[in-house]
């Protein structure tokens, strides 16, 4: 088996190769590489890519995301685990294995992970490279009925999913007359709201003294790579592309919305990064003073339903325990957890009494 490794150049060339456009697998689609590419954190020799092959056919890959993670103020270059697949012709046969040893390698143990499947978590434990970082606690709300996407498991029976998607229209017509009435109670100036495409220098200052505490602290060029680099396109069909590769490429909708808020005499209170996947709202980074927690809330449910979404996952901590404590709209809410692995290399710089804040959207979970 041969293991091939990918720089920033190297992965813009495979991605123009014939060897690309032949393969029946890929191991990153073009627009996921292009941001990986033009990662403000990635350096010109890091490896953010690694493919096996068996007989010159394509049976595994690993991709890394660079990054840079702050420990007891201590400046960290580090990589996320953002991907993992081998072919089920070689399972079994340590190909997972050697892919993540050679990333821990060539990252020298500095590697974080999370959003992992039991499968990963089963391969990272078996390194004895990992420990445990943090645990956060989130809550997952539904605004609206949305049995025919959340119940059936892979291989559903179509007729199935075709019954439960009319249960789902037939009482979310009750539900329609419920959320009317809650309307009123939706307590938003819109003239206070301002929708930015890009990160100015009010809000990068406003980010700046509110994100001191934080593993990963995002600046304006990375939150702007961010909007411009996604790893999810919105389409209507899944392109040709999207068929080769085993991770997620495209959704019928895709946008993120970057949201200033400001009080009645002008002064900026809120910053909120909102992606809309299909039906669901994600907040991948938010910052504001717990003060304004109830008007933070206000933006959400305004947002959730005039663009008639379903769902929502947060994990900020002031979010979450507004919609455990408080009357909201939402039908049902349950917990939600996210861990996160460090390597035991970069993890014993962290002092057992550090505060570790981490915004939703750390890692690569702001692009999925």
């Amino acid at each position: 088996m041969i293991i091939k490794e990918h720089t920033p150049a190297g992965l813009e060339e495979f991605i123009n190769s014939k060897e690309f456009q032949k393969s029946k697998v890929i191991p990153i689609t073009k627009h996921r590489a292009l941001s990986h590419i033009n990662n403000p954190k990635v350096d010109r020799d890091d490896i953010i890519l690694f493919t096996a092959y068996e007989d010159d056919e394509l049976v595994g890959y690993l991709g890394v995301l660079a990054d840079t993670i702050y420990l007891n103020d201590d400046e960290q270059k580090a990589g996320w685990l953002s991907c993992i697949w081998t072919s089920d012709s070689v399972r079994g046969q340590g190909v997972a294995k050697q892919l993540l040893s050679k990333a821990l390698k060539s990252w020298d143990h500095k590697i974080l992970a999370t959003e992992y499947t039991p499968a990963a978590k089963a391969l990272y434990d078996q390194t004895d490279a990992f420990i445990d970082l943090t645990t956060l606690d989130g809550r997952r709300a539904y605004l609206r009925f949305n049995l025919h996407e959340l119940l059936p498991p892979k291989g559903f029976p179509k007729m199935l999913t075709g019954l439960l998607r009319l249960s789902d229209f037939i009482m979310n017509i009750f539900n329609s007359l419920r959320l009317f009435l809650w309307k009123p109670f939706i307590q938003l100036d819109d003239s206070n709201l301002e929708y930015i495409t890009e990160i100015d220098d009010e809000t990068k200052d406003f980010i700046e003294r509110r994100n001191k505490h934080e593993l990963i602290r995002r600046d304006a060029v990375e939150l702007n790579w961010i909007n411009k680099y996604p790893w999810v396109l919105s389409s209507p069909d899944t392109d040709a592309d999207a068929k080769r590769y085993h991770f997620s490429s495209s959704d019928k909708v895709f946008v993120n919305q970057n949201i200033k808020m400001k009080n009645k005499d002008g002064e900026m209170i809120a910053f909120l990064m909102f992606v809309i996947r299909g039906n669901n709202l994600k907040i991948p980074y938010c910052y504001f003073d717990e003060k304004h927690t109830d008007k933070i809330v206000q933006i959400i449910y305004h947002q959730m339903f005039k663009l008639n979404l379903n769902m929502i996952t947060t994990f900020n901590p002031a979010i979450v325990n507004y919609i455990k404590s408080h009357r909201t709209p939402f039908i049902y809410n349950k917990q939600m957890q996210r861990s996160y692995l460090i390597t035991k290399d970069l993890g014993k710089n962290l002092a057992t009494n550090s505060r570790i804040e981490i915004q939703d959207g750390s890692g690569d979970c702001a692009f999925t």
